[in-house]
């Protein structure tokens, strides 16, 4: 279990203080996907980036199967491997490196025996060419991008996965098939996966439990079917009713 615990955050600007988060707590089981929903701005993004360890928190602190961590200093968490795929997958691969240098990278710091194999590997779960290796990030359509940045996170055999809008970018065709693959990908390894969105129809394809976040709090949470049947608070319901 990933737990995330009275997890807060202020920002302040020109005098003026912003509550990005407040009091938020998290449970997240391995082997399974669970999604945090919210319109833009409400803190999604910034709890992911304290999780990951690329900002800090004012309080709060979290575990991973029982090894514990502060959420309120930057760095590595615990000794595990976190990974996020970004929104942008243009922006978030280098430019200068060719897809096979992209990999490498992740593949090397993992420890693999043998670098290529688990490239290749990675690759035809992707359905994606071993031609694509001598590729740089602009000459891929916005699909395989994507399709790389998801194989560079899984390469390096992350212990918590962060998806900050993984298929928000892509063309409705593409988007359905980047998600088919996803989850036959997520299904044969052992991570503790969270969804950040603010689909629910992305939702319902990946996850098995559901948090609500509105401008910085959880307003809502539980099993997703408990939750699609049964929405008790009306932020909640608004959000489904773009959907079902």
């Amino acid at each position: 279990m990933l737990c995330l615990n009275n997890l807060s955050k202020t920002f302040t600007k020109d005098s003026f203080k912003i509550n990005a988060l407040k009091d938020v707590s998290l449970r997240i089981k391995e082997k399974s996907v669970t999604a945090l929903v919210g319109e833009s701005g409400c803190g999604k993004t910034t709890l992911a980036r304290i999780l990951l360890g690329l900002d800090f928190a004012d309080k709060g602190d979290g575990a991973l199967d029982e090894r514990e961590f502060s959420l309120t200093k930057k760095g590595r968490r615990c000794g595990a491997v976190f990974q996020m795929v970004f929104q942008n997958p243009y922006s978030s691969l280098d430019p200068r490196f060719t897809v096979k240098a992209i990999l490498d990278e992740a593949a090397c710091k993992a420890a693999y025996n043998d670098v290529f194999s688990a490239t290749i590997s990675v690759l035809r779960e992707m359905r994606l060419s071993e031609s694509t290796l001598s590729k740089y990030p602009h000459e891929l359509s916005g699909g395989q991008r994507q399709r790389i940045a998801i194989a560079r996170a899984v390469l390096a055999k992350p212990d918590v996965l962060v998806l900050d809008e993984p298929v928000s970018s892509l063309d409705v065709s593409v988007k359905y098939a980047v998600m088919h693959m996803m989850k036959k990908i997520f299904q044969k390894r052992s991570m503790h996966i969270l969804l950040i969105t603010h689909d629910f129809d992305v939702v319902n394809f990946f996850s098995e439990y559901v948090y609500v976040m509105k401008n910085g709090k959880i307003v809502e949470d539980g099993p997703l079917q408990n939750v699609i049947t049964g929405a008790k608070h009306m932020y909640t319901q608004n959000l489904l009713k773009s959907v079902f």
